[in-house]
């Protein structure tokens, strides 16, 4: 047993990084895992002056800021407020390394069927920054101002 435990803790000791717990090869190279630092625009995602049935959509912007790459491991729709927003194809931003100074533009849209004042959906991205490593990202769809009101009939 003693010798099991000593072969146990010399390999957490050869793979683990001590400033980031834990060090991963990627094609030969190191790739040092809860090193990148990742800025967003907008805070909350906002598509406003949607029309019934008419899709529209918005872009958020994920931003690598650090010194060190930013893994984004996925970006997904985590609430879609009832159906009304969505993505293109979830692995199209699945495994995303942004160098520093670059960034990656995700469309979310919205489409709504029926009249709502305000829908609330999130958006979640999970990455290797270690503030950020499951981020909620608020999401809100309004409908257009002639849309009409509740108990309208004309569809107007």
């Amino acid at each position: 047993m003693k010798n099991v435990t000593t072969f146990a803790l010399l390999v957490l000791l050869g793979a683990c990084n001590a400033e980031t717990n834990f060090r991963n090869t990627n094609d030969g190279g190191d790739f040092e895992e809860g090193n990148g630092a990742l800025e967003w625009f907008p805070l909350e995602v906002e598509i406003s002056d949607l029309q019934q049935g008419i899709t529209s959509s918005a872009t958020l912007q994920l931003n690598s800021v650090g010194e060190n790459n930013l893994q984004i491991y996925e970006v997904r729709v985590y609430d879609s407020g009832g159906g009304v927003f969505y993505m293109g194809d979830d692995d199209e931003y699945e495994d995303k390394v942004l160098a520093p100074g670059t960034s990656l533009e995700v469309p979310v849209t919205a489409t709504m069927d029926e009249w709502a004042a305000l829908v609330e959906g999130t958006i979640r991205v999970k990455t290797n920054d270690p503030d950020a490593i499951s981020l909620l990202i608020p999401a809100f769809a309004y409908p257009a101002e002639d849309w009409g009101t509740p108990g309208d009939d004309t569809g107007l």
